[in-house]
């Protein structure tokens, strides 16, 4: 699933799972960036810690913390945590930003750290930031990182039973009214070239629409390295290894209304119907 709120990061693909099998190395020169914020309300704590890779990918991930800590803890343990993700896939150099001022003074030795709680959680990042070719780390305004300050809130407020995990979920834009009814979209695109009709072409025969301009054709290559065709069915490689294939707005409604009646089989909640379609 991919993530498509953020205004800042819109031309960046995003990866919502963090798969051994994809990154396992990185290129000498490869820089990723991390951004981590850590917050603590009434309802408990959490932190965000959203990266992007070389490849201008984009990796969010949202904890809930299960213990009593304070707000600068918790922005200690985003940092932390986001560390020991880039270490275990071997990342070696990294820019870090955070908008926690005291963190950021703390591990780049600036400031003396006064609060006994903190002097461990200091301590454990230094070590850790040590094992990085190189590095960065920097302070942001909070508006210079609004990812992870969401990523982080979620964390915090959001309740689920213990020993469970949302795993992914998504969030996009709506670009129209709820009143507007599904099945007259659908049909009135259904008599539109199918959106995917010039990536399945490019692949087929090589060619780019002549009307495009070199920017728009240069998005198409990109994105055509995405999808493959198999018997003439046009398919999407995911992140994980599954691969997804692609309808048009006729296919898509029927497979809607097949897994609603039951088709699917059995009766079924909205993240198994999700699964299936």
């Amino acid at each position: 699933t991919n993530w498509q709120i953020f205004p800042l990061y819109e031309e960046i693909r995003t990866n919502d799972d963090f798969p051994d099998e994809q990154i396992l190395t990185t290129e000498p020169e490869s820089i990723w960036e991390m951004y981590f914020d850590g917050s603590k309300s009434t309802t408990g704590a959490g932190i965000g810690i959203f990266f992007i890779t070389p490849k201008r990918e984009m990796i969010p991930y949202s904890l809930k913390l299960n213990f009593s800590c304070t707000h600068n803890m918790a922005e200690y343990e985003a940092l932390i945590q986001g560390l020991k993700m880039l270490l275990k896939f071997k990342v070696q150099r990294v820019r870090i930003f955070g908008d926690s001022l005291l963190a950021v003074s703390q591990v780049n030795g600036d400031w003396q750290v006064k609060d006994q709680k903190l002097i461990t959680y200091q301590e454990l990042a230094t070590s850790l930031l040590r094992q990085f070719e190189e590095y960065q780390f920097l302070h942001v305004k909070r508006e210079f990182n609004p990812i992870a300050d969401g990523l982080a809130s979620l964390g915090s407020t959001i309740a689920f039973k213990p020993g469970k995990s949302i795993r992914s979920f998504e969030v996009v834009r709506l670009k129209q009214p709820s009143f507007v009814i599904p099945e007259q979209v659908l049909q009135a695109e259904s008599r539109e070239t199918p959106w995917y009709q010039n990536i399945k072409d490019f692949l087929q025969t090589g060619t780019l629409p002549p009307e495009m301009s070199r920017k728009e054709q240069r998005v198409l290559r990109h994105m055509s390295s995405r999808y493959f065709i198999l018997a003439d069915i046009l398919y999407r490689r995911a992140f994980s290894t599954e691969y997804a294939r692609c309808l048009d707005a006729n296919e898509a409604l029927e497979v809607i209304q097949e897994a609603h009646e039951g088709i699917c089989g059995g009766h079924v909640g909205y993240q198994t119907l999700v699964k299936q379609i």
